[in-house]
């Protein structure tokens, strides 16, 4: 298992997508703010897409498994 907590670097209006291969991966929200406001818990072939602000990383998109 992967657990992302922080991504760094980031400059205002950066996107982001990750692909995710398996289910392994979970992002938690050190910097990250998600839809539901819960840790993302990828799905196989899933996608999330977030943009980066003052800082931190905002969700503007995902999408669940299309296996």
């Amino acid at each position: 298992a992967t657990i992302i907590s922080n991504f760094t670097g980031g400059i205002d209006g950066q996107d982001l997508t990750l692909a995710f291969a398996d289910t392994g991966t979970s992002l938690n929200r050190t910097n990250c703010y998600l839809a539901a406001s819960a840790t993302f818990t990828a799905a196989q072939y899933a996608t999330l897409n977030l943009v980066s602000y003052s800082g931190k990383w905002y969700e503007i998109k995902r999408t669940t498994n299309n296996g």
